[in-house]
């Protein structure tokens, strides 16, 4: 492999791999929100006017309504199908444009609403949006406050003293777009926005409607939703944020946890003006959770119930719409949050970050918090954790192991160093994590130096250390502070400036050039309720002195095919020379670059095999030498010759003759790399040794563990995820009706890791 390294040291040999923990079933699918948005949709088209207009509770007719409601509907329903994805140019859509573009809006509601449709439409639009940006900046008063009418109505004043926190949050987030676009707000605007709400903020640390005491849910989200806003306007170029401004935050957020309540939203605004204003609150913040809750899936639960019931509510359609449309984008990158210590010190870092990185692929994708404390499992929504901080942070065992558990399911760690000291301790940890590997420094021909943007012949560009298995990237490591770049949101310009274009290509190395999974998808499946089938036994034992190059390769297989199949896993990892003793179904060897088998370990095979037991030996990552090595060592311990597993009638192949729940794979679904590089076309390119009718000796120098894992990094040769799933599923079976095996855990490594491991849960020999 010509940009990675595979280092190796002495290691304990003795490890216990236990069966993935079982996910949680998940409520709600990727599925269901995809209906719920289609029906949405057609809801909005089947009640558009002839006009183009939208007509509703709001306004009933082109003359009806109340003027600081008319043509909110229709500035709504254009603006929700184009957020939803449908193109302007779509004639009921374009009809609706131009409706817009001539119409005089004079209340803040609507003319925000269409400020926005403009923000998110091609330049020929700009002219528009800058007329409505004028516009609304003129109908500020009290430096940023807004009541319902717009500058030039005859309601409108320059001296009006109202104060009306939800018209006040429409009109920042229209000016917002205008900014976002390139106009120019002035300063003392984003300074009275600031002003005006913390002096707002009730002692509970949340937002009412106007001065009233009663704070609520939505008016909280207005008061964050404008303090992020003003943050991000304001203080990017700090190293550090504004005090005031962050305790203000802290003690918004605070509240929405305490009184988190999707039956409690239909206060101010109604619900789905609720549920818009919490995601703005969470896109804007990276908060994946309020009160506990997944706030994007609890709430697109009740959107999905609704089953798009809307009677003449243009506008709650159009709130839940782009509510399940800008929520369920895939997550790229999660925030690390590190109780205790610094860890947002550039609080506006991954948010212009995931912008620039929207705007490059041109679809939307997010980015989220997640803490260190929590489970690692669900971190893997994302295949990059960023974490950035001045500190020396002292990680705790179990947050260590946090860490290392996403890595090991196949995740990637970035980490920012604020000062020089962060960088020493990111390589002490990865040596306490992975002590036979070593940051080296990334040579000039890695992906990530132009995989996507950039010259591979380039100079080199910024110091970049990282930490990597041979197959696949752990840690990357910059050398100096690229998030202060980010937070400020400068030069954001992958041909102007280095640091862009690298990031650029990061993204595209850990996504695979941007194959992501929906937001409420994960690469562990949820385990079914079923009967069971019984236990197959796998051995992933190791060689020599040399370590895995992956330590938990069937943390997302165990659920796959207990559901298919009724099997449960078990994994267990020990020396090659102990297969014998421990009885397994399937002995999985996996490495990357050419290894040189003891005469122990091959007479440990061959007696394994005389058992009537199978071994797979497998090359991870598709891009070292290790199982073309492995194989032609082991050539003669079956009588068959070396050849391409692909009669029709190979059980694998076919699945036929195996258990219930075993899988087709006459046609396979490869990575992109290797359909770029090897043209392998649909058959399966597994070989094998055939014994007398079958094969006992499997060779993979495609990656199976990798797709096994839903690694999304790009630079593996191998199966795709899902063709993965289903070989392994036939090898499993196939091998288990050849020689079941044992069930059981071998005892002596159970023992041996309750030795290093007092955790470790403790079994009871068979015989006992």
């Amino acid at each position: 492999m010509k940009y990675l390294s595979f280092a190796v040291a002495v290691v304990a040999a003795v490890v216990l791999a236990t069966p993935a923990t079982p996910v949680q079933a998940q409520r709600l699918t990727d599925e269901q929100v995809t209906q719920a948005i289609d029906d949405i949709k057609e809801y909005l088209f089947n009640a558009q006017d002839e006009s183009g207009a939208w007509f509703g509770a709001y306004q009933n007719g082109p003359n009806d309504g109340q003027t600081h409601h008319r043509w909110g509907p229709t500035a709504m329903g254009a603006l929700a199908l184009i957020v939803s994805g449908e193109s302007p140019q779509r004639p009921e859509i374009a009809k609706a444009l131009e409706l817009l573009a001539e119409v005089h809006i004079g209340g803040v509601y609507p003319l925000a609403m269409r400020a926005h449709l403009w923000s998110y439409l091609p330049d020929r639009f700009k002219p528009l949006l800058d007329r409505d940006g004028g516009t609304m900046l003129n109908s500020a008063y009290d430096g940023a406050r807004f009541n319902y009418w717009v500058y030039g109505e005859d309601q409108f004043s320059e001296t009006d003293t109202r104060i009306d926190n939800s018209t006040t949050q429409y009109g920042i987030l229209a000016l917002w777009q205008v900014a976002k676009r390139g106009g120019r707000i002035p300063a003392p605007f984003w300074e009275a926005a600031v002003t005006n709400f913390i002096n707002m903020q009730k002692s509970d640390g949340g937002w009412a409607y106007s001065s009233a005491p009663n704070t609520t849910q939505s008016m909280t989200c207005a008061g964050l939703t404008v303090l992020y806003i003003a943050q991000q306007e304001l203080f990017r170029d700090r190293e550090t944020p504004n005090a005031q401004i962050q305790e203000a935050i802290q003690k918004g957020l605070d509240f929405l946890d305490r009184n988190w309540s999707v039956q409690e939203m239909e206060t101010h605004g109604g619900g789905s003006y609720t549920y818009y204003g919490y995601e703005r609150v969470a896109l804007a913040s990276g908060r994946r959770t309020f009160g506990g809750d997944d706030w994007f899936e609890t709430i697109a639960h009740e959107i999905v119930s609704r089953n798009a019931r809307y009677g003449d509510s243009i506008h709650l359609a159009a709130f839940d719409l782009m509510f399940l449309s800008r929520g369920r984008v895939p997550i790229w990158i999660n925030k690390l949050e590190v109780p205790g210590a610094t860890w947002n010190n550039r609080p506006n870092d991954i948010y212009f970050l995931n912008r620039y990185i929207s705007n490059f692929i041109e679809t939307e994708v997010n980015w989220q918090i997640v803490s260190v404390d929590s489970d690692p499992e669900s971190w893997l929504s994302a295949p990059l954790l960023w974490l950035s901080t001045p500190d020396d942070v002292n990680f705790t065992d179990e947050q260590v192991a946090n860490i290392k558990k996403y890595l090991d399911m196949g995740g990637t760690l970035m980490v920012n160093p604020e000062n020089r000291s962060v960088r020493d301790r990111v390589i002490r940890l990865g040596q306490q994590m992975y002590p036979h590997l070593s940051f080296e420094d990334v040579p000039v021909d890695h992906p990530i130096a132009g995989l996507v943007v950039g010259d591979q012949r380039a100079r080199r560009g910024p110091p970049i250390k990282v930490l990597s298995n041979g197959a696949r990237d752990l840690i990357i490591l910059p050398q100096d502070d690229w998030g202060m770049r980010f937070q400020a949101d400068r030069n954001p310009d992958a041909d102007r400036d280095e640091h862009w274009q690298y990031i650029t290509n990061i993204y595209a190395v850990a996504t695979d050039r941007g194959k992501l999974l929906p937001r409420l998808s994960s690469p562990l499946v949820a385990r079914r309720s079923r009967g069971e089938a019984g236990t197959i036994k796998v051995v992933v034992p190791t060689l020599g002195d040399r370590p895995l190059p992956e330590t938990d390769p069937y943390s997302a297989m165990g659920n796959i095919l207990f559901n298919h199949t009724g099997y449960n896993l078990l994994v267990e990892q020990l020396p090659l020379t102990d297969i014998v003793s421990a009885n397994p179904t399937l002995v999985h060897l996996m490495g990357v670059d050419a290894v040189e088998l003891s005469i122990a370990e091959r007479d440990a095979i061959e007696a394994y095999l005389a058992t009537g037991g199978t071994v797979l030996v497998e090359t991870i990552g598709g891009r070292g030498d290790f199982a073309a090595a492995v194989s032609r060592q082991l050539a003669g311990l079956v009588a068959g010759q070396d050849q391409l597993i692909k009669s029709t009638s190979t059980p694998i192949v076919t699945g036929r003759d195996l258990p219930d729940g075993a899988a087709r794979n006459r046609r396979v679904i490869y990575r992109p790399l290797t359909i770029e590089f090897a043209d392998p076309g649909t058959e399966m390119l597994l070989r094998g040794y055939r014994g007398d009718d079958r094969f006992p000796i499997l060779i993979s120098n495609e990656d199976l563990s990798l797709g096994m894992l839903g690694v999304r990094q790009y630079g593996i040769n191998g199966y795709s995820a899902e063709s993965a799933h289903k070989i392994m599923a036939n090898i499993l079976l196939e091998a288990e009706v050849a020689h079941p095996g044992s069930d059981a855990p071998t005892f002596q490594e159970t023992q041996d890791a309750l030795e290093t491991d007092p955790s470790a849960p403790e079994t009871v020999p068979a015989d006992e």
